[in-house]
């Protein structure tokens, strides 16, 4: 039987960080992106190459 008492409390912070880590990126890529996509957008919209 496994119990997660490898390490003690340290090693279990740590693998709450690296367990958030995939979510925290994901979230941000869309952020960050949406921003440039309409960025983008509105500078085409301005440039009339839309």
């Amino acid at each position: 039987m496994h119990y997660g008492t490898f390490g003690g409390l340290p090693t279990r912070i740590l693998y709450v960080f690296v367990g958030v880590a995939p979510l925290v990126l994901f979230v941000t890529v869309f952020l960050c992106g949406g921003i440039a996509i309409e960025q983008n957008l509105l500078q085409d919209l301005l440039n009339g190459s839309f």
